[in-house]
């Protein structure tokens, strides 16, 4: 008998089933530690850090070019939603905007859609710093432990197709047929001291 060959082949069949075994607990483990839903209340919980958003996730806009004192005036373009920490733990978050899968017609490029965040500077959609899941960046901070009652932020986003693209050239019949449909994202972790 040929003791090495088999000594080698079940060696091999126990180090691939313990390389299998860990992939599968690590596969396993992330799954249970990560958690994502689509509703009008979203909650984050990990531990003592909750964080609740609520507010409509969705946003459609007008597909209407205007200018930015005109997107000023209207009220059907601004998405106002409170972030509430009610757990424990101060909270880092981000929270971003991104296009969701349009089925019924092509998506209106992003260059010429403007957004405002709390009323802050005005700017274009393409110009955000995006991560690497086509996610826009429109804040990022921290929301204090709750204490005696919760720490709640409120926050309000316009958006609208503006009368001139990021190149600033006249919106033409490039967004003729297009569609917008936005969602607004929360992420969050427990704030390191």
């Amino acid at each position: 008998m040929n003791y090495t060959g088999i000594f080698k082949r079940q060696t091999t069949i126990i180090l691939l089933s313990i390389l299998l075994i860990a992939i599968l607990l690590i596969g396993a483990s992330m799954a249970m530690f990560t958690d994502t839903k689509k509703s009008e209340t979203q909650t984050l919980t990990a531990g003592t850090l909750s964080a609740t958003f609520t507010g409509n996730g969705a946003i459609s806009s007008e597909l209407t070019p205007m200018s930015d004192d005109e997107a000023a005036k209207v009220e059907n373009n601004k998405f106002t939603f409170t972030l509430t920490n009610t757990g424990s733990l101060p909270m880092n978050y981000t929270i971003t905007i991104y296009s969701d899968s349009v089925t019924d017609g092509e998506p209106l490029d992003a260059k010429y859609i403007k957004v405002q965040y709390d009323n802050e500077q005005v700017t274009y959609l393409s110009n955000l710093s995006s991560d690497n899941n086509s996610h826009y960046i429109l804040k990022t901070g921290e929301i204090t432990a709750n204490d005696a009652k919760n720490h709640a932020e409120t926050h309000t986003i316009r958006v609208w197709v503006s009368d001139k693209d990021a190149d600033n050239q006249e919106t033409g019949t490039d967004i003729i047929d297009k569609k917008i449909k936005l969602s607004i994202g929360l992420s969050g972790t427990v704030k390191e001291n």
